[in-house]
């Protein structure tokens, strides 16, 4: 069999499947507005960096790769933060070393998940200069301290968020209920002590 045949096949295929099912579908959410993000920079994008055609050309041919790092991650994620919580009660706060290695996985396995999904190689994290005294009152202080901010409330745009929000803090999400029966994924949520609510239910309006 020849074996570079065989590459440049799987490569041109998946570079077909790269620019009509993600490019393409995707271009009303990657495609910057400067008029919009000038005037409300708060909301600017700054993730789409690595979603251009010359680095997923390049990296799309490990698709398949792509597609089994993602769940292996998140299981060996789910399996060592099942150990690192053995003797805590349910719902008792994650604190000290346990708090530490628990992010290292989770912000492990988000890197992982951010590169099979999107090709990014990295993520650096910013924080906007921005000020909400309008919104929020005068005595509004930006606090944007990883290990004791409260609430972070955005726009929620795919499964990526989740990636992205535990690379910069270890969060408890506020997720609808069917996640929790999402493999690997529902069973790390569920360790953080995660906030499932029924949608359909209004009295789970309340738990927030």
């Amino acid at each position: 069999m020849n074996w570079t045949l065989v590459f440049i096949v799987n490569w041109l295929v998946n570079i077909l499947m790269i620019e009509y099912l993600v490019i393409r579908k995707f271009k009303v959410i990657i495609d910057v507005n400067e008029a919009r993000d000038s005037k409300y920079p708060a909301f600017r994008r700054t993730d789409i960096v690595w979603i251009n055609r010359v680095w997923l050309y390049m990296t799309c041919h490990l698709s398949v790769i792509r597609v089994i790092l993602p769940f292996a991650s998140l299981l060996i994620c789910g399996m060592m933060n099942k150990l690192i919580v053995i003797g805590l009660k349910p719902g008792e706060p994650i604190t000290g070393l346990r708090y530490k290695l628990m992010r290292f996985w989770c912000a492990w396995s988000s890197y992982v998940v951010l590169f099979s999904a999107g090709g990014a190689a990295w993520v650096s994290v910013k924080r906007p200069k921005v000020c909400y005294k309008k919104y929020l009152g005068d005595d509004w202080v930006g606090d944007y301290d990883k290990s004791t901010c409260g609430c972070v409330v955005s726009n929620h745009t795919s499964f990526l968020d989740i990636a992205i929000h535990t690379i910069a803090q270890l969060p408890v999400f506020v997720s609808k209920v069917e996640v929790k029966s999402m493999p690997f994924l529902g069973m790390t949520m569920e360790i953080c002590n995660c906030l499932f609510l029924d949608r359909k239910d209004a009295k789970d309006k309340k738990l927030i």
